[in-house]
């Protein structure tokens, strides 16, 4: 019985080809690569890999196959395109790269005054209600001082003490919820 070779030999153990064992290699060229030179190298490791594999007759094809896939698998993320697309977006219009680096810009300055925004539209309400604090209890206790004026006295403690005892109860209220929200958005560290 005749037994086919195998065209694909398995990954590390190639008839012809080096070995696959040393991947390390790929990456023992310093830490200032760039992506476009980590996939160049990739590239020209797989051809010299497959050569011996496919034949020299076919290392054209392999070489284009190679080129789109790694022209499909390259991945780029963050708010602005690579130097290298952005000088071609100005082969297409002189002024795409600045267009382009100028609304990065804009969103950043965007999302940075959110916080901002947040912050001050919190310190406005909680002033109003301090405002409006400020004049309720001056006119309840107002009102206190003309139970006081019409001999109702004793009326005119409780209105005066109970509009106290409730101002004081709303700021320390107000302060143990914010406590306890802080608490409850701080992370835990005890994990």
């Amino acid at each position: 019985m005749n037994v086919p070779e195998d065209p694909l030999p398995t990954p590390g153990h190639s008839r012809d080809a080096k070995p696959v064992e040393d991947a390390g290699a790929l990456r023992d060229h310093g830490d200032q690569d760039q992506p476009e030179d980590i996939v160049d190298r990739v590239a020209a490791t797989a051809i010299e890999r497959l050569e011996p594999l496919v034949g020299a007759d076919k290392m054209a094809a392999v070489e284009v196959i190679i080129e789109e896939t790694i022209g499909q698998v390259s991945h780029h993320s963050g708010p602005l395109p690579r130097a290298s697309e952005l000088g071609r977006y100005n082969e297409i219009d002189a002024t795409f790269a600045e267009r382009i680096v100028s609304m990065a810009e804009r969103e950043q300055a965007f999302r940075h005054s959110l916080p901002r925004d947040a912050l001050e539209r919190d310190y406005r309400i909680k002033s109003r209600g301090q405002h409006y604090a400020i004049l309720l209890a001056t006119l309840i206790l107002g009102f206190a001082a003309y139970l006081a004026y019409l001999g109702n006295s004793e009326m005119a403690g409780k209105v005066a003490i109970g509009t106290l005892v409730g101002i004081v109860g709303i700021f320390v209220t107000g302060r143990a919820i914010d406590a306890w929200s802080a608490q409850r958005e701080k992370p835990d560290d005890e994990g």
